[in-house]
């Protein structure tokens, strides 16, 4: 009788949790709705159901993180952020062809569902709800693409297993940020580049954010072929806690940006790509990732986005056997 009253009070908790719209494309429908966590950078893998899951979380534990590998002391000398072109979605516009040389997309099965972008020679940046609940061994990182539907297929990764921040939450998208490690590090030769990692304690709030992706170019819409850019005001976070959202639902690790009456957004599919800013000595920092939001481009639901900047110290700390880029 005690099991039975436990499993009603679990299934009626978890039916009561109430579901933002992410901005992934794709869901595994073999995973779904078991969530795999890879704790470590291979292929050991624990798949857990929401009820265990449900249960964890009222008694927490502490996994102690395997190690990374060692620093690597061939590292060679390279600028992040530089784009290739110097001449410079919805609502927005078709980029130029590798334009953006950091920016990537993950498949599944070779299937294309969320963004991503490229920070180290051996790690990619996502969105962690575009990682957990699926299997690393079938994701691909594909950099230097432009054509979803035409995909070149000549710059390609595996991934050997992922790390979802620990504090992320599925319910509210809080922490929404993982790593990607690659199968086999990247040499940076033209074209080929990482972006930058946004500056320390910088709101950038009144700063155009501009949004790149593949995804639905309007509301339920097809994906886009071709990478897309739309560039988006970004708010203060007081600002976004007086929109539709509310206060609640906005945290401190959380970035809005999108104009009030609406119009230009991410959408469907640009879950885990990039938010970037464009500094003054013209070098592209990614200050967001793609992470949720209510539909796409309605008026007062700005896009939400992870603020990376929240997370520098993690990512440096979890990219440490990789050679990564400086600023200029």
């Amino acid at each position: 009788m005690i099991k039975l009253w436990i499993f009603f009070v679990t299934v009626t908790a978890i039916g009561g949790i109430s579901r933002v719209h992410v901005k992934r494309q794709f869901t595994d429908p073999f995973l779904e709705p078991d969530s795999v966590v890879v704790d470590s950078y291979n292929d050991s893998i624990l798949v857990r159901d929401p009820l265990s899951d449900w249960l964890a979380g009222l008694f927490p534990t502490t996994t102690k993180q395997p190690p990374l590998g060692e620093a690597p002391k061939d590292c060679k000398p390279c600028e992040c952020g530089v784009p290739n072109d110097h001449t410079r979605i919805v609502g927005g516009m078709e980029t130029k062809e590798r334009y953006l040389p950091w920016m990537g997309l993950l498949t599944y099965n070779y299937r294309f569902y969320c963004g991503c972008t490229l920070i180290t020679d051996r790690y990619a940046l996502t969105a962690a709800h575009c990682v957990k609940g699926f299997q690393p061994r079938y994701i691909r990182v594909h950099l230097l693409e432009h054509d979803v539907k035409n995909l070149r297929n000549d710059t390609v990764r595996g991934v050997v297993g992922f790390k979802i921040h620990n504090q992320y939450d599925s319910n509210t998208y809080n922490c929404d940020i993982a790593l990607l490690k690659l199968d086999k590090p990247l040499e940076f030769k033209e074209p080929l580049k990482p972006v930058c990692l946004p500056d320390f304690k910088k709101s950038f709030t009144g700063v155009d954010g501009i949004v790149t992706g593949w995804g639905a170019t309007r509301e339920n819409g097809p994906l886009a072929d071709k990478l897309q850019e739309v560039k988006v005001p970004i708010l203060s976070n007081s600002e976004c806690k007086q929109s539709k959202y509310g206060s609640s639902r906005i945290t401190e690790n959380m970035l809005c940006a999108g104009y009030k009456e609406g119009g230009r957004d991410s959408c469907q599919g640009d879950s885990g790509g990039p938010m970037h800013v464009l500094g003054a000595n013209g070098l592209y920092q990614q200050v967001g990732i793609v992470s949720w939001g209510q539909g796409c481009a309605r008026p007062d639901y700005p896009g939400v986005y992870t603020r990376v900047n929240r997370f520098r110290s993690w990512i440096v700390r979890n990219t440490a056997d990789s050679c990564r880029c400086e600023d200029a």
